[in-house]
């Protein structure tokens, strides 16, 4: 019989670390690129300038990123009892470089979202 060796404690909360960071990245690229949410961000950048800057800023979007996995993260340990906010102001300087880093990369690699064409799968599916 083979035994497997179990995890310690301290592999899984540096996992739970690149999990949280890779989610701020994640996030952030969602509200700033993604054609998904495409609508209600063009929407809201119509309304305010603010908001405009806002979504338009890597190190902004990633601030609020990380403010939110700090807030989804805090909620799930300690019920919102200890609340820090030095711990939230860290968590979202977190998640505004780990979002310009990661937007860095994305550049330097030259990544280009796929974009949906509706139009041209109908198309192609009409011609099968």
């Amino acid at each position: 019989l083979h035994s497997f060796p179990t995890r310690r404690s301290s592999d899984l909360t540096g996992e739970r670390r690149m999990i949280e960071l890779l989610a701020m990245v994640g996030l952030a690229w969602g509200l700033k690129e993604s054609e998904l949410l495409a609508v209600p961000r063009n929407w809201l950048m119509q309304r305010s300038v603010f908001l405009t800057k806002l979504l338009w800023c890597w190190w902004c979007v990633g601030f609020w990123a990380g403010v939110f996995v700090y807030l989804l993260h805090s909620g799930s340990t300690s019920s919102f009892e200890n609340f820090n906010p030095f711990e939230w102001i860290v968590w979202g300087c977190a998640g505004s470089a780990v979002s310009a880093m990661g937007n860095a990369v994305m550049n330097r690699l030259d990544f280009q979202p796929v974009a949906m064409n509706t139009n041209q799968s109908a198309t192609d599916n009409n011609q099968k």
